[in-house]
């Protein structure tokens, strides 16, 4: 008895299920408080995303790039820059991607729409602005490293003991890494490029923001 009462309850559950199901399918796109959704059509494969000044910029796993103006909503670029890419960076100036398979990074010129540069960099992933340079991380070979975006030349760089992903430069407290198989974010000062602190985070951080 108590049985058939619970495959009682369970089949209503379905049809209640099901029913809400149906409602929700004919509701328009919630709002947030004060702003309506926007939809943007992008590349098929988007995943990394990055916010410039007055521009966004997403990038796909197979390397298809788009570029955002959020003020109409438009997509202002596309192209193909990398076989594998990891991240994206929008500055005021370009669109930067990571090329982990080509152990490179593509800058886009996002007005022309055109791959304007390349430079040899190990296994990049994590991918940051510093003032005039670029903080990047090499995931396979355990080092962050300052870069000049004009020659690709490593101005300095440090062991990170892991495999780094993310990378965010904050304004007050130096450079921040996600360390994947040790389950850290790292600091790191920005002046010495020493390692200043270690905290556990937890299994696999992938992903940096500063709120």
């Amino acid at each position: 008895a108590d049985l058939e009462a619970i495959e009682s309850e369970l089949a209503a559950s379905q049809d209640r299920i099901a029913a809400l199901e149906a409602e929700l399918s004919v509701q328009p796109i919630p709002a947030l408080p004060g702003t309506a959704l926007r939809r943007i059509i992008v590349a098929a494969d988007a995943k990394f995303v990055s916010v410039g000044a007055d521009s966004v910029a997403v990038v796909g796993p197979f390397g298809a790039y788009a570029a955002i103006d959020p003020a109409t909503n438009t997509v202002t670029a596309t192209g193909l820059v990398a076989s594998a890419a990891t991240r994206v960076l929008r500055t005021r100036s370009a669109m930067w991607a990571t090329n982990y398979d080509g152990n490179e990074i593509v800058r886009v010129d996002p007005i022309a729409d055109v791959v304007y540069s390349t430079f040899s960099f190990p296994a990049p992933d994590g991918l940051a602005k510093d003032g005039p340079t670029l903080i990047v991380a090499s995931h396979d070979e355990a080092f962050i490293a300052r870069v000049s975006p004009e020659s690709g030349e490593i101005l300095n760089q440090v062991d990170v003991q892991g495999k780094p992903t993310a990378v965010v430069v904050t304004a007050d407290f130096g450079v921040w890494a996600a360390i994947f198989d040790t389950g850290e974010l790292v600091q790191i000062d920005p002046e010495s490029f020493e390692i200043t602190a270690r905290v556990i985070v937890g299994a696999g951080p992938v992903g940096v923001t500063v709120d």
